[in-house]
């Protein structure tokens, strides 16, 4: 059955799925919040019509790019990789992606394709928010790490009967 590595690894594929789908969200609230105080419209709730479709969408996006980089990057440590690489990596997964997905989801429900401008447009946005979204958690992720490095560093040992014998204590 599943051994405890790979439930690991889903639980990690499936929380990224979530950060990335809440980055989208609280991205494109922002965004409709920010241009309607500026046309002086006050605080509308407009923003959700995209805000939540996106934001689900934009979790597959996640899940499909953690997917990829479980794949790819097998074996590597979090110190090993570069945040630049890795955001132009999630960007252009999230490029790909995004505009398949749409496109696939419009083919099932029986709609017509969009045109090429709006699946550019849409990938356009994809990469930007995908490249920030895999940049910044892979910056957050690393920085983690060296703090509980540092922090199993600093901790003291645990006394067994190997360390007390080298300490000559027994």
């Amino acid at each position: 059955m599943f051994t405890r590595d790979t439930l690991r690894r889903l639980r990690a594929i499936a929380l990224n799925g979530v950060a990335w789908g809440g980055a989208w969200f609280f991205g494109v609230m922002t965004m409709a919040t920010t241009a309607n105080l500026i046309d002086g419209r006050g605080f509308l709730i407009d923003g959700w019509e995209l805000a939540v479709p996106g934001g689900i969408l934009f979790a597959v996006t996640g899940v499909a790019f953690s997917t990829v980089i479980t794949l790819v990057l097998r074996g590597r440590t979090l110190a090993e990789l570069s945040w630049m690489r890795f955001g132009l990596g999630g960007g252009a997964v999230s490029f790909l992606f995004l505009p398949t997905l749409i496109s696939a989801l419009r083919v099932i429900s029986g709609d017509d394709m969009l045109g090429l401008s709006k699946l550019l447009g849409t990938g356009s946005l994809g990469f930007l928010f995908g490249g920030m979204a895999a940049a910044g958690s892979l910056t957050l992720a690393q920085l983690a790490d060296r703090h509980l490095l540092s922090q199993r560093a600093s901790a003291p040992a645990l006394l067994t009967e190997e360390s007390m014998d080298a300490q000559g204590e027994t």
